[in-house]
């Protein structure tokens, strides 16, 4: 009988725990579905030593976010609509930056140290970057 071989569906996804000192960054949000109709990212122009921002859907409900500087417009566009695609979602979202670990996009992530020990996310994607001093992963996930 095959039927007892079957298990629930995200029983076999691959499970990552981080503990919150691993973070170099971490944010965690709340949110209803389309309380927020738009979203602005701001990021510091270090080449022309200015505030730059630029602002994706509209409406009053603004959710504001700071970011790193990113390589050019179309790149803060992407990630202010991902934030707004996120927060009209609803639920809990977030995204943390770490030294390198091996994370992968479509399992499961816990967060050790923040009060939520025994609550597991999905992880939508995962982004690596490299610089002189580390490599970088950046993780977004959702409940």
């Amino acid at each position: 009988d095959n039927a007892a071989n079957i298990t629930s569906k995200n029983e076999n996804l691959p499970l990552f725990e981080i503990a919150l000192k691993e973070c170099i960054s971490l944010e965690i949000s709340e949110s209803a579905r389309n309380e927020y109709s738009a979203v602005i990212a701001e990021w510091q122009d270090i080449n022309e030593a200015k505030i730059k921002s630029i602002k994706v859907g509209s409406g009053e409900n603004i959710y504001k976010m700071q970011i790193s500087q990113p390589k050019n417009d179309n790149e803060a566009f992407k990630k202010a609509q991902a934030k707004l695609n996120e927060l009209q979602k609803g639920g809990l979202n977030g995204r943390c930056e770490l030294i390198g670990r091996e994370i992968r996009a479509g399992g499961k992530l816990k967060i050790k140290d923040i009060n939520m020990d025994n609550y597991e996310f999905s992880i939508k994607s995962v982004s690596h970057s490299f610089n002189d001093q580390a490599y970088i992963i950046s993780v977004e996930f959702e409940s």
